[in-house]
């Protein structure tokens, strides 16, 4: 009888231990490291005086992740100046087509805005239980100098984008979990690259 005791209490333990390191690991609050923004051949955008110029179309980054997407959402904040652009937008990779991010605008020019030197804020939310996530735990974040219908691309001979930013931080924080947000990390998780 005192052996069987013993094993249920050891059991008990392992089990509440594992879920201690599982929980752990799936924390999701807190501020998160990002990689330099670059283009999309992985050059970095120059900086000078904190401001990170980008000059074509798109501007990737990643953000270090410590935990699974599931249940949680990216907060962005920064500050930038739009100069002439009249769209910009930023959005988290969804799956494996490159290209499969869907923007969140967080600036559109006005009628008047011909050309704005002024330093603007911004901070927006994206959901990531749907987003594809990498082995490292990265995920992929994009600046789109573009609407929303993004393609084509335009071509870098003739690409006229200019804009600033400086001051970016990631932050993750809780999501409250849902039916379809379970299937859809698990459909992310099958839809994931794999190494050929």
């Amino acid at each position: 009888m005192k052996t069987w005791h013993q094993g249920v209490s050891i059991i008990a333990a392992s089990l509440a231990a594992i879920a201690l390191i599982i929980g752990s690991s799936v924390l999701p609050y807190g501020q998160r490291a990002v990689s330099q923004i670059e283009n999309i051949h992985g050059v970095s955008y120059p900086v000078e005086d904190d401001l990170i110029t980008v000059t074509e179309a798109l501007a990737h980054f990643d953000v270090y992740l410590q935990e699974p997407v599931i249940a949680k959402k990216l907060h962005l904040t920064f500050d930038f100046i739009p100069f002439a652009e009249d769209h910009l937008g930023v959005g988290v990779r969804e799956n494996s087509f490159w290209l499969s991010y869907e923007p969140q605008l967080f600036y559109q020019a006005g009628s008047s805005d011909k050309k704005t030197t002024a330093l603007h804020s911004a901070s927006l939310t994206i959901p990531l239980s749907d987003k594809i996530q990498e082995r490292d735990r990265s995920i992929d974040v994009m600046f789109m100098a573009a609407p929303a219908n993004h393609l084509p691309l335009p071509d870098p001979l003739t690409d006229t984008t200019y804009w600033q930013i400086k001051n970016l931080h990631a932050t993750v924080e809780y999501d409250k979990p849902s039916t379809s947000a379970w299937r859809d990390f698990i459909r992310s998780i099958i839809r994931r690259e794999r190494v050929l």
